[in-house]
């Protein structure tokens, strides 16, 4: 898919891990600095690649990215399984989902919608259950793109290393 506004060309597409791979943990360590460093989150960079490579092996994670002038300026990584509690339905659910600083203002939403369309196409014609998450330290408009794709606010998830 290419996307053009009236400034810039964007390409999202599928990732290809052995060429895009090391955009992908430099977008992801990116985020994970801006985000406000969570202490859950490895701090060696080093431990954060290996866990994140792991990690990318699982079949069940599928991730989209946007390409700007060559590089990867934003993904996002889903899991896509059986929905646990209605086996008529698939369950999409975020892992990450971000954009790089200079990322074109719409890199960050050009990926969630490509990865709805490849969640419902996946799934079709079964119907899917998208689980998408905030922080603290997300936008605060990020509630109402929710809204707009048709989620709603359902629960709080409470975190802590014990």
């Amino acid at each position: 898919i290419v996307t053009r506004d009236r400034y810039q060309l964007m390409i999202v597409r599928q990732a290809d891990m052995k060429h895009d791979g090391d955009d992908i943990i430099d977008g992801a360590w990116d985020f994970v600095r801006r985000a406000g460093n969570p202490y859950w989150i490895p701090q060696s960079r080093e431990t954060f690649e290996m866990h994140l490579l792991k990690l990318l092996e699982n079949p069940a994670l599928d991730i989209i990215v946007a390409e700007h002038d060559g590089r990867i300026v934003a993904g996002i990584g889903i899991c896509h399984v059986p929905f646990l509690w209605n086996p008529d339905l698939d369950a999409v659910e975020e892992l990450f989902w971000w954009a790089s600083a200079d990322a074109p203002p719409h890199a960050a939403i050009a990926v969630l919608r490509h990865a709805i369309e490849k969640a419902r196409e996946t799934a079709a014609p079964r119907e899917v259950l998208f689980t998408m998450r905030s922080m603290d330290t997300s936008p605060a408009n990020v509630g109402q793109v929710y809204a707009r794709m048709g989620l709603i606010h359902t629960e709080v998830s409470h975190m802590g290393v014990i």
